[in-house]
């Protein structure tokens, strides 16, 4: 494939994986907070020009792309060759794997982990603010052949080890 998007739950390591294919591949990886944030994780690039971006970068013949922003990933969806759905089986191991990235990450604070956990009860329950928003599953189920989910690190690695051959 030419055209890689990665979705998924928070923490479940689109990052690492999208480098890793990058590696396997030899194409250029970028994530939707690339394009999201002005600066990183604190402040947030105009809508439009975040759109505008990342339109562009699905324009090229190849990429990988990872992320979570709905709004972004949504022109890549049709675009893409193949698309990874990385998801937890449970919000208990979700919230684990975002504790320990947590705890090593030096610049996040508390209150950031705080947050991220309820925007992830949030999302994957489809209450308070994200009520009514679709979610990641929803937004793939249209391009199911070419979808593979993974559900568990094992999942991750087997199919990195099919591209690194």
């Amino acid at each position: 494939p030419q055209r890689v998007l990665i979705v998924g739950d928070a923490g479940r390591g689109k990052t690492t994986f999208a480098r890793r294919l990058s590696s396997a591949l030899g194409i250029e990886a970028h994530s939707t907070d690339d394009f999201y944030w002005k600066t990183k994780f604190t402040e947030k690039q105009d809508p439009q020009v975040s759109l505008k971006a990342i339109e562009m970068a699905y324009r090229n013949s190849s990429w990988i792309i990872e992320g979570t922003t709905t709004n972004l990933i949504k022109g890549g969806l049709e675009k893409a060759d193949i698309i990874f759905l990385l998801e937890f089986r449970t919000i208990l191991s979700q919230w684990w794997s975002i504790l320990k990235r947590h705890l090593g990450r030096r610049e996040e604070r508390l209150r950031d982990l705080v947050v991220l956990l309820r925007h992830v009860f949030y999302t994957r329950y489809g209450i308070g603010y994200k009520r009514g928003a679709p979610t990641i599953r929803q937004l793939v189920h249209p391009y199911s052949a070419k979808l593979v989910t993974l559900s568990s690190y094992r999942d991750i690695d087997r199919c990195l080890e099919s591209f690194e051959k």
